[in-house]
């Protein structure tokens, strides 16, 4: 006759009891002044859950700059972050990627949804990613570059 079965037991080291495969999360902060020279400069600062959005006016355009991750866990926040932010009498709407680390496929649908409800408001979104910047390959292998402008620097 069959023995009576055991508990299934893991071999090997205890199971570790924090999510595995998941990055460890810090709070990004790149500034020192905890927002206050924002607040003193007329810029605009929204901080979400691993990424912080500033915003101001340069020469007549808005300029949005995502610094941190954009990921599942917040890309609707930043989405919600820059409708707000942005000015509603600029023509023209810049995403400032350059200080952004991460950027998964909820960030770059993120991206599409804004351009599209920024063009419903009659205005123009560009997108800035540096050339080496690792976000690049992703938003080409999407053609995000086919429906948004994507340039390499603010200039």
């Amino acid at each position: 006759m069959a023995e009576p079965s055991k508990p299934w037991r893991r071999l090997g080291p205890e199971a570790d009891p924090r999510t595995h495969g998941l990055r460890r999360r810090r709070q990004w902060s790149t500034r020192y002044d905890d927002g206050h020279a924002a607040q003193r400069s007329g810029r605009k600062r929204t901080v979400t859950a691993y990424a912080e959005v500033d915003a101001w006016t340069s020469q007549g355009v808005q300029v949005v700059r995502i610094s941190g991750e954009v990921d599942l866990t917040n890309a609707i926040e930043v989405r919600d972050s820059i409708s707000h932010v942005a000015s509603a009498d600029a023509t023209v709407i810049v995403v400032d990627l350059s200080e952004t680390t991460y950027l998964d496929s909820s960030g770059i649908a993120m991206l599409f949804r804004l351009a599209e409800r920024i063009g419903q408001r009659r205005q123009e979104l560009r997108i800035v990613v540096p050339a080496n910047s690792p976000l690049r390959a992703a938003l080409e292998l999407t053609d995000l570059p086919q429906t948004i402008p994507v340039q390499h620097t603010l200039e």
